[in-house]
């Protein structure tokens, strides 16, 4: 199966070394692409037509409104299937899988992070505050329909500081993860 992983600068070193360890871990061989999803997926149908692509979408995600378990790419996207396994999985069904089946996932989740963007654009989940001043972990988070109050709301340009970086962008959309 061809499995493409699209790193971007304003990913957490985290999930970059994450994603490097899954994939030896599971023996897949991994295509790194550093360009954005869209131009990256461009590139890919152009070099190798491919019918379907798999993705990790949910029904919460911002992306997901008006998609099934297969939908048709966007209009001005270059076609393919979206095939969405995930897409009716509640937060809580994620992870009663991953911590049922022992699956290994990103230690960012261990530290308070419910829903991870990039770097510019995610905190920990305050939800999660501990009282010591540390987090936890995000499986032990109530509710889902919160899981994404851990991202940083954005109106234009601010100088907010996020994880000790001072934040000069407005990002949309981050690369998706989970």
């Amino acid at each position: 199966m061809r499995t493409i992983y699209f790193e971007d600068p304003n990913t957490f070193s985290e999930i970059d070394s994450f994603t490097y360890k899954a994939a030896s871990t599971y023996g897949l061989s991994l295509e790194t692409i550093r360009t954005d999803y869209k131009s990256g997926i461009e590139a890919l149908l152009k070099e190798k037509p491919t019918k379907a692509i798999f993705l990790g979408t949910r029904n919460g995600d911002p992306n997901a409104v008006g998609q099934q378990q297969f939908s048709p790419s966007s209009p001005d996207w270059p076609p393919f299937m979206r095939v969405n396994p995930i897409l009716d999985w509640s937060y809580s069904d994620v992870w009663s899988f991953l911590l049922t089946c022992k699956v290994k996932y990103c230690s960012l989740y261990d530290q308070g992070y419910t829903s991870i963007g990039s770097i510019h654009n995610t905190v920990p989940n305050e939800l999660l505050r501990d009282g010591s001043g540390g987090y936890k972990p995000a499986y032990t988070l109530s509710d889902g329909g919160l899981e994404r109050a851990g991202r940083a709301k954005k109106v234009g340009e601010t100088n907010a500081s996020v994880n000790g970086r001072k934040n000069t962008m407005n990002h949309g959309r981050g690369v998706g993860r989970r």
